[in-house]
């Protein structure tokens, strides 16, 4: 019992950090980085988004549809991370799972903001 206790104490400790000078530098370059990373996979979901919808009562009846683009989803996004490493050095010094997290984040915002976009259109059709 005071074992299961101990490991429960442990886990709840918070830690604080008192990083030097250049750490604190490290960490910085980190987080600019994944900033900059997740500002762009989350602006390639909502530019194919963009792109690819057309209103039902607005589509081209005369016209073909233009073919549609892949939608940049998880596997693609993380995928294109070697590409982004080749072409951009200092994301060789973040982790990889890091990155991958952070579309993972990505993820998660994406499909808020789609459930809240469907949600208020099915509110505003049941007010009409």
């Amino acid at each position: 019992m005071s074992e299961l206790m101990l490991i429960v104490m442990r886990t709840a400790y918070q830690y604080k950090l008192k990083p030097n000078q250049e750490q604190v530098s490290t960490i910085e370059l980190w987080l600019d980085l994944l900033r900059r990373q997740y500002k762009y996979r989350l602006g390639e979901r909502f530019s194919w988004w963009s792109e690819n919808r057309c209103q039902i009562n607005s589509c081209p009846l005369i016209m073909p549809t233009p073919k549609l683009k892949n939608n940049p989803d998880y596997y693609s996004q993380k995928k294109d991370l070697v590409n982004t490493k080749d072409k951009f050095p200092n994301y060789k010094l973040i982790h990889s799972q890091v990155l991958q997290d952070c579309i993972k984040r990505v993820i998660s915002v994406i499909s808020y903001q789609l459930s809240v976009i469907s949600t208020s259109t099915i509110r505003r059709q049941e007010n009409t």
